[in-house]
């Protein structure tokens, strides 16, 4: 795999992070990362508040994601998620 953006509040933050991992991109715009369609997978290590939200963009901008716990924090996160993944996957 290669690590193509980093994406952080802070445009700083994002931009030294991307160089000293060697991502090709950095930015502040999660959505960047969910439009890209050369990203095929996300990783989110934000703030627990903030994991639902961008694991469900992540998921239906057809990317893999990969979300340090908690997945979400709420049980409307938690019905969004599922009904998500009712509707990507056949049952």
């Amino acid at each position: 795999f290669s690590l193509r953006t980093i994406i952080d509040r802070k445009g700083q933050n994002a931009k030294s992070t991307a160089v000293q991992f060697g991502a090709s991109h950095a930015g502040t715009n999660p959505q960047d990362i969910f439009n890209d369609k050369k990203v095929n997978a996300v990783i989110i290590t934000t703030r627990h508040n903030s994991h639902g939200k961008l694991a469900l963009d992540a998921l239906k901008s057809g990317k893999h994601v990969l979300v340090e716990k908690p997945m979400v924090v709420t049980h409307e996160e938690l019905n969004a998620r599922y009904r998500t993944f009712q509707e990507m996957v056949e049952f």
